[in-house]
């Protein structure tokens, strides 16, 4: 008796990224496709999924836990799963996020601009 092979059809990349919504950053307590932070997904037709993904800081030390996470996340939608972490990038708006507006961000001096003068007017900034 002969068995006949099963074929499994691969997984959507929407279906390993609604898997990776349960993938939480355990500095931030934000999963990691609010923060930006998947640039890619690709499944292949051997059901082997590819991320394209940064992190939130270069010298992340989380980087190990964050990959743990994401293989128990998609365990059962795909066979295998690779992280290519993509570096050079930050995080990148995600679903319902807007990118920083002109003139805001991290100045030289580590200040944050364009948004501390209006909070000042308001005397927020007094101790």
């Amino acid at each position: 008796m002969s068995e006949t092979p099963t074929t499994t059809k691969p997984a959507s990349e929407d279906e390993v990224r609604e898997a990776l919504y349960d993938v939480v950053d355990p500095e931030l307590g934000i999963d990691v496709v609010n923060l930006g932070l998947i640039y890619g997904i690709h499944v292949d037709d051997d059901n082997t999924a590819t991320l394209d993904m940064t992190l939130t800081s270069a010298a992340c030390p989380l980087t190990d836990v964050i990959e743990d996470q994401a293989k128990s996340a998609t365990d059962g939608i795909v066979n295998e799963l690779r992280i290519n972490w993509v570096c050079g990038r930050g995080p990148r708006a995600g679903p319902g996020r807007r990118r920083a507006r002109p003139g805001g961000g991290v100045r030289g001096d580590g200040a944050v601009g364009g948004s501390a003068a209006p909070l000042r007017s308001l005397g927020a900034w007094r101790i």
